[in-house]
């Protein structure tokens, strides 16, 4: 435990120094270091199955491309619905930067004065992390909520102690793994996509 809690510390120490001053309004993620075994692109045979299907989709615009990532409202219905609000509002159209962590993923994060607080209980749900996991912190980490959304670049194991899963990027996680680690890019805009175009 007392290692455990002392990675984290340190990669939420790093995580501060890289974002500066801008992240202090939403809250920084914790985010858990990947064990060596958890660094390939897939997981073990015992990990849920992605729930793929017809959930909603949500279209980020960055300055290196774009990312698609599936919603799962079944396993997170207040978070999703949440998201999908604020995206229709531009909520995330302005002062919205993403950051790079080596072998850990990366962070999209709202900044500014118009980030909003709030108040929120946790989804708990059975799903496990995997490469291009979409995750929101958890009331115990971080009172960023949808503030900060979190992907990942692999399995993480701890990760679903700290953050609770609401998607998969199903197209572009590429673009950001390409990306130096450290480096913020600009996130121009969260689009709904409407699958019957």
């Amino acid at each position: 435990p007392l290692l455990l809690a002392g990675l984290v510390l340190l990669v939420a120490a790093g995580l501060a120094f890289h974002f500066a001053d801008k992240l202090k309004p939403a809250g920084l993620p914790v985010l858990v270091p990947l064990t060596t075994a958890a660094t390939s692109s897939t997981n073990s045979s015992t990990s849920a199955p992605i729930p793929i299907g017809d959930g909603p989709l949500i279209e980020i615009d960055t300055e290196v491309g774009k990312i698609h990532i599936q919603l799962f409202p079944a396993q997170a219905p207040v978070a999703v619905a949440q998201l999908i609000k604020l995206t229709q509002s531009g909520y995330y159209n302005s002062d919205t930067l993403m950051q790079s962590q080596a072998q850990l993923g990366f962070a999209i994060a709202k900044l500014g004065e118009s980030v909003k607080k709030f108040d929120f209980k946790d989804e708990s749900n059975n799903l496990t992390s995997r490469r291009g996991s979409v995750a929101i912190s958890k009331s115990s980490s971080s009172p960023a909520y949808l503030n900060n959304i979190f992907f990942g670049y692999g399995g993480q194991p701890d990760l679903e102690k700290y953050y609770t899963i609401i998607g998969q990027v199903v197209d572009g996680i590429e673009l950001v793994e390409k990306s130096l680690s450290g480096q913020r890019l600009q996130v121009n805009s969260f689009k709904l996509i409407d699958r019957q175009s």
